[in-house]
């Protein structure tokens, strides 16, 4: 197995060392029902109660980085969070910080989980470049139909794959087709899942 890669253009050309960037490509979303079903298949607990270890090991870490602490796990890495807001002075001249808030939730991966990766292999995509390629409305439809026949779902990044486009391009693509009534996202907003909607298919 090998991840595919392609090249994208540099948003910020100034702090960039190359006008160009590589990240993979193509890659799906596995859930946690798929993880728990992989995991099953390798040990003897049940699915159900991977799944409920999973909840329950997320619902730790969230409280646990509420209360201001960072989570280690083994042979996976460490949680911690990163803050922000505007840093001023009281009127007795006392450091305070004004609307403070998480600004995200960090992950350092450990040695040991590092060094199973070592060994992954990267090819250059066949199908992807940092310049979109043309297609008509006619050719996404086709794509949308292909890849929700039978009921499917698909994701942006399996739409870019169909198509060859950018980030970009593929993104207005699919704002403009869910406008249109043809794509629903039954999703999470930063992990969009398409699906086709009913009654909008091509005759």
């Amino acid at each position: 197995m090998a991840i595919d890669y392609d090249f994208y253009e540099a948003s910020n050309l100034k702090a960039a060392k190359c006008d160009v960037y590589a990240r993979p490509v193509g890659g799906q979303t596995v859930t946690t029902e798929q993880l728990a079903r992989f995991i099953e298949k390798g040990t003897t607990a049940t699915r159900g109660d991977i799944r409920l270890v999973l909840s329950a090991l997320a619902d730790e870490i969230v409280f646990q980085l509420r209360e201001g602490n960072r989570v280690q796990v083994d042979d996976l890495g460490t949680f911690s969070i990163a803050m922000e807001g505007q840093a001023g002075r009281d009127r007795n001249g006392r450091l305070l910080l004004k609307g403070a808030r998480i600004r995200s939730v960090r992950f350092r991966p450990c040695r040991q989980l590092m060094q199973k990766m070592g060994s992954v292999q990267f090819t250059r995509s066949n199908h992807l470049g940092h310049h979109s390629a043309r297609v008509s409305q006619e050719e996404v439809l086709a794509a949308v139909d292909r890849m929700t026949q039978g009921g499917g779902t698909f994701t942006v990044a399996r739409f870019r794959s169909e198509l060859g486009l950018s980030g970009g391009m593929a993104y207005k693509w699919l704002r403009q087709l869910a406008e249109d009534g043809v794509v629903s996202n039954v999703g999470a907003r930063n992990c969009a899942v398409y699906v086709r909607k009913e009654g909008q298919r091509d005759s």
